[in-house]
């Protein structure tokens, strides 16, 4: 039901028209879906399900539309690309939307400050933009591929109290630390021979 509406926002034209605008070249020619259907063979349904974006748009239908409706190859397929991008996109917002709750986990705000995080006003719409960038940051693809790469670590240091736990804040130092480490190994390093006397 939500990819369905999802998709239907991306064919009202939020960033991506819908395929039925391409298949515009139709009205040019007076044609019918279903001389379409025949022009293609295809039946009517699958033409219907073309134009609706239900079934995707392969290799061999672009071709046949290319030969039915002149524009080429390569403009079906970058449309057809285009459209899944966009729809594969809308996808990923919604799922992160739903994963908010596990960004309270994280001290955002201070992981903001050190430069891990783009710094942005923490609200409804940002929320779903830094869950993306958290799970880029710890590189996994969702809260349960973090809770089995980082929640079950074992916190084996001295620490003063209980309470200092937090295996969140906890995994995003230790990876801060880890990707600081990195960076300083990528530096160039300068030659030692020319500064010896």
């Amino acid at each position: 039901m939500a990819c369905e509406r999802r998709r239907r926002a991306v064919r009202a034209g939020l960033g991506v028209a819908s395929r039925g605008h391409h298949f515009g070249l139709l009205d040019e020619r007076s044609w019918t879906q279903q001389q379409l259907a025949d022009r293609l063979g295809y039946s009517l349904k699958h033409v219907n399900q073309l134009i609706k974006a239900k079934v995707p748009l392969t290799e061999d239908a672009a071709i046949r539309l290319q030969n039915v409706l002149g524009a080429p190859v390569g403009f079906w397929l970058t449309r057809e690309a285009q459209y899944r991008e966009r729809v594969a996109v809308l996808d990923s917002a919604q799922r992160q939307a739903e994963m908010v709750p596990w960004l309270e986990r994280f001290p955002v705000k201070e992981m903001m400050d050190a430069g891990v995080l783009d710094k942005r006003r923490l609200d409804a719409r940002s929320k779903p933009v830094v869950v993306g960038e958290l799970l880029g940051f710890f590189g996994v693809a969702s809260p349960d591929q973090w809770e089995s790469q980082y929640g079950c670590m074992e916190l084996a240091f001295r620490r003063s109290r209980e309470d200092q736990a937090d295996v969140a804040a906890i995994s995003a130092w230790l990876r801060t630390g880890n990707a600081v480490q990195k960076s300083w190994m990528a530096r160039p390093m300068t030659k030692l021979a020319s500064k010896q006397p």
